[in-house]
């Protein structure tokens, strides 16, 4: 009889090393240990090693493949170089970047909180220091992908 299982492992998902040597039966298993082995994982569901990132001056995620999250693991390099009126996806929920003068209205702003995604209170990744084109932008949520 043949027993087939299926185990885990975390491999990075810029130079495809490995977490270790031990595999796990489940998924959990294989992401616990992130924190202990110096390993970042983002909101996009990426794992990056040591060798491949470093945190720069403004504690952001930089990795060496050139994508940038903030501290919090959420891409940033996507979502500064959006143009005004462009949309695009992050998880499965399409934005369409417009002008803007504040946080009010943005989807991607956490009212609660009083803060945007990124920690900082007015403009996060979408102020205009931030930004290639010096636009202080919102993010609104305008559809849903399908696949």
């Amino acid at each position: 009889m043949i027993d087939k299982k299926v185990f885990y492992n975390l491999k990075c998902d810029c130079c495809g090393q490995l977490i270790g040597e031990q595999y796990w039966d489940e998924e959990e298993g294989a992401t616990a240990f992130i924190d202990e082995c110096g390993w970042k994982a983002t909101e996009d569901g990426k794992h990056y090693c040591m060798d491949c990132y470093h945190i720069d001056e403004n504690d952001r995620i930089v990795i060496k493949d050139g994508h940038v999250y903030d501290g919090e693991g959420y891409p940033l390099s996507e979502v500064k170089e959006h143009a005004i009126g462009e949309r695009f996806e992050i998880d499965h929920i399409i934005y369409e970047v417009r002008p803007a003068h504040s946080c009010q209205g943005c989807s991607l702003y956490i009212e609660d909180e009083n803060e945007c995604l990124d920690g900082k209170l007015r403009f996060g990744h979408c102020g205009s220091c931030h930004r290639t084109d010096g636009q202080d932008v919102k993010f609104v949520q305008v559809g849903e992908a399908t696949d």
